[in-house]
């Protein structure tokens, strides 16, 4: 026998299949036996028994004599509905309270707890997808080469959901990982999606911290000296000096905002086409040209040439120069980005 609603449904208010398949035949058939209804059901009598003082427990029948009746289905499933609600937000409780609990009890974890090593590429990136899909407020992060692979990108959507649901964060990227053009996209795609990025050079190692509370960083990364393994550490007193280690970098590095802000064409009182507004833009990024031919798809003769372009149209008499007239431009048009 068919049951109305869907199986989540009734699972949300806690009931099985076969206590809905009861239910539903007592609402149709008040009055019959407990052997009838079974066959009707298609479980044993003991088990149609079983679901009927479920049933009655929770306020969708009640006994008269030896009789049962269903409750009428508004006022019983609403109450339970309510119930059920009033159990999740004590759960919510609970959990809050279980939380302080955990955070003291942490401080007396054994040292393999604090401390666990990864091993193997594979093993890291399920790791890491582990750590970016549980974080709840923040996600710092130091992005240097060598790299355990490539962008992964089952990585980046955890990421981009991170975001999604108000997680913030932050990376500082060193300007040589920005000579691979493939990690370039990942990055200019990060910052496309709300990420805060910002460059630094010579950094000295990798390094995320999750929410405060954990940090992964690598033991031994490059594969052309074995097998790489990382280390999460979850130690309180060395954690909250990592991120803060992390907070001085970001405040000294250099923005990475190659695609938002204001359009240069805006601010020089020239117009640009949108090739050499981008053009423009990752120049102002602080990347290699070797990095940007390979992003745009052009020989580095080509770059040079149309560089060289842009430097006599807004009559720059180099990089530098057309790198300060650009920032000049953009903030003439977008006020806010003054310091």
């Amino acid at each position: 026998m068919a049951s109305p609603g869907s199986s989540e449904l009734w699972n949300a208010l806690g009931l099985t299949t076969d206590e809905v398949a009861v239910y539903t035949s007592l609402l149709h058939d008040p009055g019959a036996s407990a052997d009838v209804r079974a066959v009707r059901v298609g479980v044993s009598a003991d088990r149609v028994t079983a679901c009927v003082n479920t049933l009655v427990d929770r306020g969708l029948a009640h006994r008269r004599g030896d009789e049962v009746r269903p409750a009428r289905p508004s006022a019983a499933l609403l109450s339970l509905a309510r119930a059920r609600r009033a159990a999740l937000e004590n759960a919510e409780s609970v959990a809050s309270e279980l939380d302080e609990v955990f955070g003291a009890g942490s401080a007396y974890t054994g040292a393999d707890e604090l401390f666990e090593v990864i091993r193997g590429g594979p093993a890291i990136l399920d790791r890491l997808r582990h750590l970016v899909e549980s974080a709840v407020r923040g996600i710092d992060s130091i992005d240097t080469p060598p790299y355990v692979s490539g962008p992964d990108p089952t990585l980046h959507d955890a990421e981009t959901a991170a975001v999604e649901r108000g997680v913030r964060i932050r990376t500082i990227v060193d300007f040589s990982a920005l000579d691979d053009p493939l990690h370039v996209r990942d990055v200019l795609r990060s910052v496309e999606e709300g990420q805060e990025v910002r460059l630094s050079a010579a950094l000295r190692t990798k390094m995320i911290v999750v929410d405060g509370e954990r940090v992964l960083i690598p033991l031994a990364v490059d594969v052309r000296f074995g097998e790489p393994h990382v280390a999460i550490i979850g130690h309180r007193e060395i954690v909250d000096a990592l991120a803060g280690y992390f907070d001085r970098l970001f405040e000294t590095a250099v923005p990475l905002d190659p695609i938002a802000g204001a359009p240069v064409s805006q601010g020089s009182g020239q117009v640009f086409s949108p090739q050499e507004e981008r053009l423009l833009q990752l120049l102002s990024s602080g990347m290699t040209d070797g990095a940007i031919a390979a992003y745009l798809g052009l020989s580095e003769r080509t770059l040079r040439r149309r560089i060289g372009t842009l430097q006599d149209r807004l009559g720059a008499r180099g990089r530098y120069q057309l790198g300060q007239l650009v920032e000049r431009a953009r903030m003439a048009a977008d006020p806010s980005r003054r310091g």
